[in-house]
């Protein structure tokens, strides 16, 4: 459901928008994958 109504979303915004999201979703990887380093004990 989320990733339908990103998409429409992201062909609305263009170019410009999508190269900012795509640097949120990475940090926000980056940032879940920290976190996940740091529950392997």
């Amino acid at each position: 459901m989320f990733f339908h109504t990103f998409n429409k979303i992201r062909t609305k915004l263009g170019i410009i928008m999508e190269a900012n999201l795509q640097k949120v979703f990475n940090n926000t990887n980056y940032s879940s994958q920290k976190k996940k380093k740091n529950f392997n004990f």
